[in-house]
């Protein structure tokens, strides 16, 4: 083999310079870790809206029940005993 110029350097048509097969690996890992990551940043940002929101709903439902009873105090249930 010779020494001269490689059909990469002479930039031949249709011929790449390929990168490692390990490079190539790591950099297809990271990605997959970058994208998953993303995907559960998002998905912790959808779990904390659908939580805050069915805290909401909760808040709402007993402020109705509080307005509706009429008191914010405890309710004390009075159980009667009759003898016969």
């Amino acid at each position: 083999m010779g020494l001269g110029p490689t059909p990469q350097s002479v930039g031949t048509p249709g011929v790449k310079s390929y990168t490692p097969t390990r490079i190539q690996m790591e950099v297809l890992a990271r990605r997959n870790a970058e994208d998953e990551q993303a995907s559960l940043r998002q998905r912790i940002v959808e779990l904390e809206e659908k939580l805050l929101g069915e805290r909401l709903a909760h808040e709402r439902s007993n402020m109705e029940n509080i307005s509706q009873n009429g008191s914010n105090s405890r309710h004390h249930v009075v159980n009667h005993s009759y003898l016969l």
